[in-house]
């Protein structure tokens, strides 16, 4: 079944009544409002854990496995229960989906008067059809009626039982609506069964198109890195190369003799400065490359390498970023402003690949219409660092800021080099780190890229969380 058709299904609920369907972080996958549907995909935050808050739930309850959870929120007015969807039995034991219905407490408490009044009516029928035929049939009647009325009790109390038919009379005929009562629960109760079968398996059928297209991708960058490796392993070879024979010419130059003054200096200041400061720029283009199809691999193989969490000096990450983009600022006339960089709780080559992709695309897409000014500042914002990238560059439409952040997606005018591919790894790096990204832009006047960084308990809680999840992918 159509995964539309599904999310159709569930908006067609009963009045006051409405439902939803999370991933393991619990992001709306499907919700009756639009503005919090895949609002993660967005890059905005709509969460049921932000909208229905344990704290202020009343008698919560959850089973032992926790895949159903019951509570009440009287401040709000609102009844919620949540089951979890596993994917256990398709060897996927960490993924999973959590189905929500929320009702109106008003609602349920009209409901259980309802029921608790017709209890209360079929309890008094009940009494005045004993105490008149205990007059009439005393001895014959009595052990029916108590019986009956254990019956009626058991069933209140949420059991299925059969009440035993017997004869033609009025108490067997109450006996049998009782029972024609139970059938219809029972066939009410396999009929939901059937449904949460047949939502698990069109779930999991999405699941394993996911899986597959994640493969395709991951075998399709390992392929084009290593095509890439080899051109690049000559130009380190070659550059090598050419300091040692620069060696070799300076030890020739310092034995020739006849040289005019100017002709020497001339000399001295190509081998001892242009050279070798020309031959520093390709060996750190050259490793800024080597990372780069590092990415590309890293891509390839998302949730494969384990992040080592320590201390990291941001300031420290950034002059080295600046230092092998040198050439290019320096060319394009840049100013680069840097405010005060904390020491954050991060991987270190995770930040370093995130900082290197922000600071490019800030350079390869600023404005030849004014002077280059990118600015880097960071704060924190309730226990989170919070990193900036402002440029004065082109920026971005409106229109086009939700599909910056896709695989292979670029947009606005294709003036510049790329494959689109940059901040994808980049949101993919900050996802892991249990962080997350966007962007404000202008269209005309620059752009903003901002991500955040959790405080170290939380990241770490994030990585474990994260990684449980990713188990399933790893091959």
């Amino acid at each position: 079944m159509n995964f539309d058709i599904f999310a159709s299904s569930l908006y067609e609920a009963p009045e006051n009544i409405f439902y939803f369907l999370t991933n393991e972080q619990g992001d709306y996958l499907i919700h009756p409002l639009p503005d919090k549907r895949l609002a993660f995909e967005r890059n905005l935050r709509a969460n049921y854990l932000d909208d229905f808050p344990k704290q202020k739930a009343r008698k919560l309850s959850v089973d032992g496995r926790r895949d159903h959870l019951r509570a009440f929120y009287p401040g709000m007015g609102l009844g919620l229960a949540l089951d979890r969807l596993s994917f256990e039995d398709w060897g996927l034991p960490n993924r999973f989906f959590t189905l929500g219905a929320v009702a109106k407490l008003s609602v349920l408490k009209e409901q259980s008067s309802d029921l608790l009044n017709r209890l209360f009516l079929l309890v008094a029928l009940i009494t005045v059809v004993l105490v008149l035929v205990t007059m009439v049939f005393a001895r014959r009647v009595t052990q029916p009626i108590r019986h009956l009325t254990a019956l009626a009790n058991r069933i209140a109390g949420g059991e299925v039982v059969e009440a035993p038919v017997q004869g033609d009379d009025e108490i067997s005929q109450l006996a049998g609506a009782f029972n024609t009562m139970l059938a219809r629960l029972n066939a009410s109760h396999t009929e939901l069964r059937e449904v949460a079968d047949s939502l698990e398996e069109q779930v999991l059928e999405r699941t394993r198109d996911l899986v597959d297209a994640n493969k395709e991708i991951r075998n399709f960058a390992y392929i084009v890195s290593h095509d890439l490796r080899s051109p690049l392993v000559s130009i380190q070879g070659f550059s090598g190369e050419l300091k040692e024979d620069l060696a070799d010419v300076k030890t020739i130059v310092g034995g020739v003799k006849g040289l005019k003054e100017n002709q020497r200096k001339k000399l001295d200041e190509l081998l001892n400065n242009r050279i070798p400061e020309a031959l520093d720029f390709i060996d750190a283009s050259a490793g800024n490359m080597d990372r780069l199809i590092n990415s590309i691999l890293n891509l390839s193989r998302v949730g494969r390498r384990d992040l080592k969490i320590e201390d990291v000096d941001s300031r420290k990450i950034i002059g080295e970023n600046l230092k092998a983009l040198v050439h290019r600022i320096e060319a394009d006339g840049v100013k680069v402003v840097t405010g005060e960089m904390p020491v954050v709780q991060a991987d270190a080559l995770a930040l370093e690949q995130i900082f290197l992709n922000l600071l490019d695309n800030a350079i390869k897409y600023l404005s030849p219409d004014r002077p280059g000014i990118i600015d880097v500042s960071a704060e924190t914002v309730d226990k989170t660092t919070v990193f900036h990238f402002k440029d004065n560059g082109a920026g971005i439409a409106k229109g086009d800021i939700p599909l910056i952040f896709d695989l292979f997606k670029r947009v606005g005018e294709q003036e510049t080099e790329g494959e689109g591919m940059g901040l994808n790894y980049v949101q993919t790096l900050v996802r892991r780190m249990g962080g997350r990204i966007w962007c404000d832009s202008e269209l005309g006047k620059g752009s903003i890229f901002s991500f955040s960084l959790p405080e170290e308990a939380k990241l770490r809680a994030s990585l474990k969380e994260i990684t449980r999840q990713l188990e399933g992918y790893k091959e």
